[in-house]
């Protein structure tokens, strides 16, 4: 009965459960994606950019996305590493400030010529209160936001009052009277097609309800304009009800942008060339005022001590890899005699600054380590060691040159520990599982020839000259100080390499970095976390808006690697379905999910998944409160009930096998264990009103289908709001829900 309930095929519980009406299944949202997510460090605007077609059918109040050529905004460039090197050239010319011998440049990789992308969402243009002038313009999820007082609401202006001007289009399966209400504080018109759908000023606890409007069947235009109040959090939700379900967010699924004007293609462009300079890591050399600099680079302290020194110096004369990577390391030196003295100098210095560890643990087994490698969803970011290369994911058969054992293993444990800036996740291993996971990667391939002998000496000077400690912790190296932002961005030829000289880069495409000077400042907080969401590769593990994870579509990639027979104490129930994002933000209680994300939560929602979420401890921040904020919800708060302290009595007799819907059969409460599971197991009860937000559950609650066409969880409600235990509260649905739900927060 736990709002968050696995996701499972079908409705089979809810039509055998004995206390269940039977339930109302919308036509279930089926989907497929041809593609996989790309960049891990581009916004949220390419999270949408990244399928090549996405054809979805939806339940009741949702729809397909809109198909558009990409042609007008440069294409997006193929994923995964966007150059392929050069043919490199004999010799280059010798650079005169550094001394660094010119090396070949890296030649960007050739764009598709013309992308059918599926986008859904809505157009969204911010401007400040009091300018009209240039407007940001991007693409937003719902018709949501929430920003907090002081906080920024673009990255093109500073905090203060605003106005948003939504378009786009809605899609109804069915022509239906809709009634639009919208909560929160501000003052909102919204327009279907040519009629007034909704018009007035909220304040908290006092919505704006709107008449009811016929929508027709199919797309039916939308435009609405949101003006902030002057002081104060500005947030903003819309709900639509039918006389088939009640208030309720309209879906993702159900927004298009429609036809997109100059002001959104600008938008993306900006958008793209921020995450280039990201991904580049430009703003660690170049400073930018009021701009986010960007994530560090490995720490090379210990690199000595962590890395085989031939694979550092292979690395250094040709930085580039197969597949998928999230930030591009600068070429440095050529592949000339000089060239390769100056890697194997800096290679020697790097290795000078920590000593391996004598003891090392390569000769031990691997036994378990394949094991994990399928069972913590390794597969959906990486291929399979020996598996071809995958543009999209992260390749794996560098990691035997690379790597020493130990402290392969050291890194599994705690990635963030070595690089903060990473996007491995922490699963917080122990240390045999680490050791074993290690092995595994590593298998029986041996390491790299060792370099050439290098000089220490000169090895600092290059490292000092070239200035790696913009992007590296280094010891008593001195951080070169590089020309401003903003002296540079309108000198960078995009087509050759960026800086004239070492480093030199060769970005993606058609990418102008001008055009991201408006955006580099702080996002608002939820397009930070839309930005983390693709960063952290969350869709690699989670579906999210009708779109299939990662995982699931590259599994029996892996699938020799679990037991034949899996063992029932390994997975009991065996239900491994992962929860989906497509609510996360309304769903969970912000003060719940910063600990679901930092790692520091005592209790797990779903002990029994073998998939493990995560500690993402440097974004957790972001993530809690922006996917909050990307729902329009209010600040986290206490959970409460309003309902009479009686109610709670009501609520634990409705929870039970004697009096009620017999919920305890599938969900524990505290330490009792459930009685007797039927099909699929339930969050224990002691959790609810941590995890989550009370409007969320009474949604869930009225028609679980609706929320998750894939539950088991039955619905108890029939569509008058009646229930089948007429005795009680007079059979009224809603008052029944909110007697349980005030007896789940008196658990706490």
């Amino acid at each position: 009965m736990s709002p968050s309930q696995p996701a499972q095929e079908g409705s089979a519980r809810a039509a055998s459960h004995p206390a269940s009406r039977p339930p109302f299944v919308g036509v279930v949202r089926t989907g497929c994606v041809v593609g996989l997510i790309f960049a891990a460090v581009s916004s949220v605007v390419l999270l949408w950019w990244s399928g090549v077609s996405a054809v979805r059918s939806s339940a009741p109040g949702t729809a397909r996305g809109t198909e558009w050529s990409a042609a007008a905004v440069d294409q997006r460039p193929v994923p995964g590493p966007d150059r392929v090197p050069a043919e490199p050239t004999a010799s280059g010319p010798e650079d005169a400030a550094s001394g660094v011998v010119r090396p070949p440049v890296l030649a960007p990789r050739a764009a598709p010529a013309t992308e059918a992308l599926a986008v859904t969402g809505l157009v969204v243009a911010f401007t400040p209160y009091a300018d009209a002038g240039a407007a940001d313009v991007r693409i937003i999820r719902m018709l949501a936001l929430t920003v907090p007082a002081g906080t920024s609401f673009s990255p093109c202006f500073a905090p203060g009052p605003f106005r948003a001007a939504f378009t786009g289009e809605v899609e109804v399966d069915v022509r239906e009277r809709y009634t639009f209400s919208f909560e929160g504080a501000g003052e909102l018109e919204l327009r279907l097609g040519d009629k007034v759908a909704l018009q007035g000023v909220a304040r908290e606890g006092a919505p704006v309800v709107g008449a009811p409007i016929r929508l027709s069947k199919g797309k039916n235009r939308l435009v609405a304009t949101y003006t902030s109040p002057v002081l104060g959090d500005a947030r903003l939700r819309v709900l639509w009800s039918t006389s088939e379900f009640k208030s309720e967010p309209i879906p993702p699924t159900a927004l298009s942008p429609g036809d997109v004007g100059p002001e959104m293609i600008a938008g993306v462009r900006a958008r793209r060339a921020r995450d280039e300079i990201e991904r580049l890591q430009c703003l660690r050399c170049h400073a930018a005022e009021g701009a986010v600099r960007g994530a560090s680079a490995p720490d090379l302290r210990t690199v000595g001590s962590r890395l085989h020194a031939g694979y550092v110096f292979e690395w250094l004369l040709r930085p580039v890899r197969r597949g998928f990577a999230s930030r591009q390391m600068p070429h440095f030196f050529a592949e000339d005699a000089s060239g390769r003295q100056q890697a194997a100098d800096v290679t020697a210095y790097l290795a000078s600054l920590s000593k391996p560890s004598e003891v090392d643990a390569a000769n031990g087994s691997s036994d378990g380590g394949g094991q994990l490698f399928a069972q913590l969803g390794c597969v959906a970011c990486h291929t399979r060691p020996g598996a071809a290369a995958d543009a999209a994911r992260v390749d794996l058969d560098h990691v035997p040159h690379k790597w020493r054992t130990t402290e392969l293993a050291a890194y599994l444990a705690s990635p963030q520990a070595v690089d903060p800036g990473t996007a491995m996740p922490d699963f917080r291993l122990t240390g045999g599982e680490a050791a074993a996971l290690a092995r595994f990667l590593l298998g029986d391939r041996p390491a790299l020839a060792p370099p050439p002998p290098g000089d220490t000496a000169r090895g600092r000077q290059l490292v000092s000259a070239l200035g790696c400690a913009a992007c590296h912790d280094l010891p008593e190296v001195e951080v070169v100080r590089a020309p401003a932002w903003s002296a540079v961005a309108p000198k960078i030829d995009a087509t050759t390499d960026l800086c004239g000289g070492p480093p030199r880069y060769a970005p993606a495409p058609s990418v102008s970095f001008a055009d991201a000077t408006r955006v580099l400042g702080q996002p608002a907080l939820a397009e930070a976390a839309e930005r983390a969401v693709v960063a952290l590769a969350c869709a690699a593990c989670h579906a999210r808006d009708g779109v299939p994870d990662a995982w699931a579509r590259h599994e029996g990639e892996v699938a020799d690697l679990m037991p034949s027979e899996p063992s029932q104490a390994a997975h009991p129930l065996g239900d491994q379905s992962r929860p989906s994002l497509t609510w996360a933000g309304e769903k969970m209680r912000s003060t719940w999910s910063h600990g679901l994300f930092a790692g520091s939560l005592t209790s797990l929602a779903r002990p029994w998944l073998q998939a493990r979420m995560p500690a993402f401890p440097a974004h957790a921040d972001v993530l809690a409160q922006g996917l909050a904020c990307s729902h329009g919800v209010p600040r986290d708060s206490t959970a409460h009930s309003d309902a009479a302290a009686g109610l709670a009595a009501i609520g634990a007799g409705l929870v039970s096998m004697e009096k009620g819907f017999a919920c305890v059969t599938c969900h524990g409460v505290g330490d009792r264990a459930p009685t007797q599971v039927f099909e699929v197991q339930g969050i224990n009860f002691a959790l609810a009103a941590q995890r989550l937000r009370a409007d969320y559950f009474l949604r869930w609650m009225r028609n679980p289908q609706r929320v998750d066409p894939s539950s088991k969880m039955p619905r108890y409600g029939d569509a008058q709001g009646k229930t089948a235990f007429a005795q009680i509260l007079d059979g009224d649905a809603e008052k029944q829900f909110d007697a349980i739900w005030a007896w789940l927060v008196s658990l706490r």
